[in-house]
């Protein structure tokens, strides 16, 4: 087993920088989504962006986790961007996350895909949102 290293910032008021590096699979992937989950306190509007440039092995359960931080997103009006190796773009494309995920060149394209994006009226999201 691979350790799997995590680093957040806070990039912008509303938007949380999550750096992975590591292999995300059946062993990690619960550690990595408690991770991803604690970056996105309740009744705090947030973006997400996911670098996982770094991740050398992405399997179904890290995709799982994964989800389920973008749910949680969704639901309070944020967007997730991730910046990624061929490896998890290939993943995101097949899946078909790619419709709801964007793949970034950037952290200066993820910041501007978030600007764009609306926010909510005091910082929660309408709707789910949610991605099954």
């Amino acid at each position: 087993m691979v350790d799997v290293r995590y680093d957040a910032v806070l990039v912008r008021e509303d938007v949380v920088r999550v750096v992975v590096e590591g292999e995300l699979d059946v062993y990690t992937a619960p550690a990595y989504r408690e991770y991803l989950l604690a970056q996105l306190p309740e009744g705090v509007h947030l973006h997400l962006l996911l670098d996982l440039r770094g991740v050398g092995y992405w399997d179904s359960t890290a995709l799982g986790a994964t989800v389920a931080a973008l749910n949680v997103l969704r639901g309070r009006g944020g967007v997730m961007a991730v910046r990624g190796n061929g490896h998890v773009a290939d993943v995101l494309r097949i899946t078909g996350l790619s419709r709801v995920i964007r793949m970034v060149e950037s952290d200066e394209e993820a910041l501007e895909l978030f600007a764009a994006a609306p926010c909510p009226a005091g910082g929660s999201g309408g709707g789910s949102g949610e991605v099954r």
